[in-house]
């Protein structure tokens, strides 16, 4: 007999705070598919509101990823100047929408580390 597996990442939205165990049970219980949860992630949303990216076809990784790159360009000698500004801008919602949806503090700073790493490389 043929069969096909697949491999499904997906998105459960726990609204009746059912738990882990309860989400795990429920999908792997379902008839007509042999389904197993190798692993679950979660990520907890405090204030639920209808402009959520979830809510919006945002993708897992854009919840769930425990990093976000904000910058990412390349300088030469001429061009180095111009790195303090973007990094400037790196933090601003004006030019970097990644910074939506990270979990902030109650002073509404942004929680968690930034890592800044400057590399030559011979082009």
């Amino acid at each position: 007999m043929k069969v096909t597996a697949y491999k499904v990442v997906s998105t459960v939205l726990d609204f009746e705070n059912m738990g882990k165990d309860e989400v795990i049970y429920e999908i792997e219980n379902t008839r007509y598919c042999m389904t197993k949860v190798n692993t679950i992630e979660s990520s907890e949303i405090e204030e639920w509101e209808d402009d959520h990216p979830l809510n919006h076809g945002s993708t897992y990784d854009e919840v769930f990823s425990k990093s976000k790159v904000l910058l990412n360009r390349k300088y030469n000698q001429d061009s180095w100047s111009e790195a303090s500004r973007d990094v400037d801008e790196a933090f601003s919602l004006d030019f970097t929408s990644a910074l939506r949806g990270l979990p902030t503090d109650e002073d509404g700073f942004v929680k968690g580390t930034f890592k800044v790493t400057v590399e030559w490389t011979n082009d």
